[in-house]
């Protein structure tokens, strides 16, 4: 067979020039196996479907708030009942909202994530229990007896998996609840929840109706687009809007449940395809370079073949099948780096908490590998043998088969010239993402992280009300829609001391601050700049909430320095800290600041706790510094990733350079051409800010 032959040819060339086949395999083993790991990673996490039946139709509905900047915040029980009586695009619409609960009883007191859902939540995402029931809406009707479903993980891990659980009590958060059903593994919506429970909405409870809370998830009807939901939901917000004064200026954005799932990791992942597939055009580019090198050398070769009768095309199609012979062969060696890359990066990723399962060598990714390989073969190989096939028959057999240096000179200049770019242009986005990681590790949180440990405990049956909405005692109420949204924190009277939050003004909570005293508050720095910029904040009261009569006001007796609580590289929030006597809150942090390591004292902790109260668990116990480095983990990982696609790319390039001769002077001029740019670039913006400075001022100065 024809096929056979060629292939049996192609190898025997190849298998006589092993110093350039190894290079060009290892090169291209490096480029596609870049590749293949960060494409595992999208392919996981962006591009494969939601795991729900007929998923694309699946949306998130926000409640929007554009005067005080709210593009995406959860919906109120008010908005969610009215969508979903007023809407004509949705086939189902369930909500969901966040919650915790104690489990006690058999085996020791755990902290548990949950989910407070609808009966047609489950229903909207097409997931039923793997075993038992879902919820009915009798199960939401208060008075109804108490239920609750399971993950997968915690019926395994606490209940070993027995299928007599269906029908058991437990207790939660001190009170009965009956299981009824077990979900399916690894189902976790909206994001890693391990129990759910119906949601019941309060009836008579108007602050409550109208808080955000509720993650509203909807299921398009077939042939609906998610502009025309839009639309729709649009005129339903203007009319709830009239209809009920705590919406007034909110409004309702529809977006897919997929892009809002991968919104957060979608940038960085871009960036790092872009990364490896300039990895790939460098080794592209080496090899095809290696190639023409080598081509001068078969001259003689190609010169015989000719004149045996061998056409243009028979030899095109030689040297073809040679290139792609090297790409797979490229492709199969591939698949070792990418196994360990992608073994690196689960472990990355899992310390970012992102789930890891579906990183893997796939078959999606397997083919991918595949079609990369072969495509490669084709882009490096083609030039190359177009040059080879192109031959003069008689100048070259007189010759003798000796090629001229200078041929296919102008094109290899070019490749290395591309190679060299290329690198140069990883280079400066290495240094960009190493730029952006220090200076958001060198910015200061507000409070020293040294030293410090935290512990989360949740006490049942209290009230805890994060409530957002600040007003000003001495001045009107403003206007709805222009109230604006503070964070507050409950701390007992050493928090600040055991943070070292520094105390700008006024004085700090005392154990005097309880409920039966002057109710009290402490503002971050950022909030008194706000409301107060000239005259100074003590002694102004504030409340939460707008009915002057049922919220009392809190009298402002200090201001504490910002604290960068969202994220590092964010501007602070505005904050008011509360006496957790005056404000009892359900959930609250332990903070403990220790003279060496911290990890030392949690046994003490908890036997403290167990002394207080044996049924209450200890649970999420980290360090500060370690919340500090989490906050940076997207950079850091970038900045790594980019430094070794860099450093890939620089020895790529170098082994390009190193096949074309050192003197070639368009090469030298090219790569002394792009340095002097790149350097005329990052020195105008402060040259040009310098020449700017008056010189009287400058010498003045001196």
């Amino acid at each position: 067979m024809p096929l056979v032959q060629d292939l049996r040819f192609s190898l025997r060339m190849l298998a006589r020039s092993r110093g350039f086949t190894t290079v060009a395999i290892v090169a291209l083993a490096l480029g596609i196996g870049a590749n293949t790991v960060i494409f595992s990673v999208a392919n996981a996490l962006i591009l494969k479907p939601l795991p729900y039946q007929d998923g694309s139709r699946l949306v998130v509905v926000f409640s929007s708030q554009k005067q005080i900047d709210l593009p995406k915040a959860p919906s109120t029980d008010s908005e969610y009942s009215e969508w979903r009586k007023q809407n004509t695009v949705f086939e189902k619409m369930g909500a969901e909202k966040d919650d915790n609960l104690n489990l006690t009883g058999d085996g020791d007191p755990e902290r548990l994530a949950a989910g407070l859902v609808t009966a047609s939540a489950f229903e909207t995402l097409s997931v039923s229990p793997s075993l038992g029931r879902g919820f009915t809406t009798d199960d939401e009707t208060p008075g109804h007896n108490q239920v609750a479903v399971l993950g997968h993980g915690l019926w395994q891990r606490r209940f070993g998996g027995q299928r007599s659980v269906i029908g058991r009590k437990i207790l939660l958060n001190g009170r009965p609840y009956e299981v009824i059903g077990v979900m399916p593994r690894r189902f976790d919506f909206p994001q890693r929840r391990e129990i759910w429970t119906p949601f019941r909405p309060p009836e008579n409870d108007a602050e409550h109706r109208g808080r955000h809370s509720l993650t509203v998830i909807a299921r398009l009807k077939p042939g609906v687009s998610i502009e025309q939901a839009q639309t729709e939901m649009t005129g339903i917000a203007k009319r709830v809007e009239s209809q009920i004064a705590e919406n007034t200026g909110w409004t309702a954005t529809v977006i897919s449940l997929h892009e809002e799932l991968v919104s957060d990791t979608k940038p960085l992942l871009t960036a790092l395809l872009g990364a490896v597939a300039f990895v790939l055009m460098i080794a592209c580019a080496n090899v095809a370079n290696l190639l023409l090198a080598r081509s001068s050398v078969r001259r003689r070769e190609v010169a015989i073949r000719a004149a045996l009768g061998a056409g243009r095309g028979r030899l095109l199609y030689q040297f073809l099948l040679e290139s792609l012979i090297l790409g797979l062969a490229g492709g199969a060696m591939a698949l070792l780096p990418a196994l360990w890359g992608i073994d690196v990066l689960k472990k990355i990723a899992e310390s970012m908490q992102v789930a890891t399962e579906d990183i893997q060598l796939d078959a999606t990714v397997l083919l991918f590998t595949l079609a990369v390989s072969l495509l490669t073969g084709l882009l490096f190989g083609l030039a190359p043998a177009l040059q080879a096939s192109r031959t003069d028959l008689a100048q070259t057999l007189k010759q003798g088969g000796k090629g001229s240096r200078s041929e296919g000179g102008r094109l290899r200049s070019l490749l290395v010239l591309a190679e060299v770019t290329l690198s140069l242009v990883l280079l400066v986005g290495a240094g960009l993402m190493m730029r952006t990681f220090l200076a958001v590790s060198g910015l200061k949180p507000g409070f020293n992280p040294e030293r410090v440990i935290t512990y989360n405990v949740s006490l049942p049956l209290t009230g805890s009300d994060h409530g957002n909405g600040l007003f000003l005692n001495d001045r009107p109420d403003p206007e709805r829609g222009h109230i604006p949204i503070t964070y507050r924190r409950d701390i007992t009277p050493d928090y600040l001391r055991a943070m070292e939050i520094p105390l700008l003004k006024g004085r700090a909570f005392t154990l005097a601050d309880t409920e039966n005293s002057q109710k009290v508050a402490i503002i971050n720095e950022r909030t008194a700049r706000k409301f107060w910029p000239g005259a100074g904040p003590l002694g102004k009261e504030i409340r939460f909430g707008g009915d002057r009569k049922k919220n009392p006001p809190f009298t402002i007796i200090g201001v504490a320095a910002d604290v960068h609580a969202q994220t590092l590289s964010g501007a602070a929030t505005y904050e008011v800290y509360l006496p957790c006597r005056q404000s009892p809150a359900s959930d609250m942090y332990l903070v403990v600041r220790t003279k060496d390591d911290p990890a030392s004292v949690t046994p003490q902790v908890r036997s403290a706790l167990r002394e207080l109260d044996p049924e209450l668990p200890l649970f999420n116990v980290r360090t500060m510094q370690s919340y500090v480095a989490e906050a940076a983990a997207e950079t850091r990982v970038g900045m790594l990733l980019f430094g070794i696609f860099a450093a890939i790319a620089l020895a790529l390039a170098g082994v390009g350079i190193y096949g074309v001769s050192a003197t070639d002077p368009l090469v030298l001029s090219a790569v002394v051409g792009i340095l002097t740019v790149i350097a005329l670039i990052a020195n105008y913006v402060p040259a040009r800010r310098a020449s700017k400075v008056d010189p009287l001022i400058a010498l003045r100065y001196e």
